[in-house]
């Protein structure tokens, strides 16, 4: 297994945590989205595709995409 797509969830997640915790609009909006892409990664690093249980997870995190960009929010 690779720990690329891992890693840069985790990493994404922390640095979405921190631009929350110092209320960085900017790094909340670079952030957020980077981590959403993540999960999709990392489902599909671990074999999403290889099961109808994953496939359906899958589709469950593609769809949360958009929702996760609109939840951001516009002013502080």
């Amino acid at each position: 297994m690779h720990w690329a797509p891992f890693l840069s969830c985790a990493l994404a997640v922390a640095g979405l945590l921190w631009a929350e915790r110092r209320g960085s609009r900017p790094g909340i909006w670079l952030t957020k989205p980077i981590a959403s892409l993540a999960f999709v990664w990392a489902g599909l690093a671990a074999g999403a595709l290889d099961s109808t249980y994953g496939q359906l997870v899958l589709v469950g995190l593609v769809l949360s995409l958009p929702g996760d960009v609109l939840l951001i929010p516009h002013e502080r």
